[in-house]
């Protein structure tokens, strides 16, 4: 088994990389990205399910800023995400910490987690995971990032352990 986390900084860099605005729903930010983070991280923390949500909330914004449906109707694409995928969790509970000081908590954590790490001198780099300490760093435009999905998928098996996944053998993402 692998455990999985995520985490998301909050930088000026990231502000300008994603400008998208969702103003009115949140004292603590009107970035829809922070939103989505924020979103992210309160499902991570009360759902069992959260990488089904949050897999949905990223399908919103996989295709650039121009293209991210979330900074049109955040509200509304967050329900359509939360209502098919959390199952302990309501919508109502996640709206609430998403806009709310647990939300803000959350993010501000994770940036905090951030900065403590190498990563925080990586600018151009906003998207990336680690595994057991390896870095493995996504293209840093938003380019299609299949080469960086397959790259995650054999590191992610070379740590599993036990018996390993469908996706270990085709490269199918699960």
């Amino acid at each position: 088994m692998i455990d999985l986390r995520f985490d998301a900084p909050e930088s000026e860099f990231l502000e300008g990389h994603h400008p998208g605005k969702c103003p009115g729903l949140s004292e603590s930010t009107d970035f829809c990205n922070y939103l989505t983070n924020g979103a992210d991280l309160c499902a991570q923390a009360h759902e069992p399910e959260w990488q089904s949500f949050m897999r949905c909330m990223y399908e919103y914004s996989m295709y650039g800023h121009d293209n991210n449906t979330l900074n049109g109707d955040f509200d509304a694409r967050l329900g359509d995400c939360a209502r098919p995928t959390l199952t302990s969790y309501t919508p109502t509970e996640l709206r609430s910490c998403t806009y709310g000081a647990e939300g803000a908590a959350l993010r501000a954590e994770s940036t905090a987690k951030f900065l403590t790490t190498s990563y925080a001198t990586i600018e151009k780099y906003d998207v990336w995971v680690e595994i057991n300490g390896v870095k493995v760093l996504a293209p840093s435009d938003t380019s299609p990032r299949d080469e960086w999905v397959a790259r995650v998928i054999t590191h992610v098996c070379a740590a599993y352990t036990g018996p390993l996944p469908a996706a270990c053998n085709s490269g199918i993402v699960v």
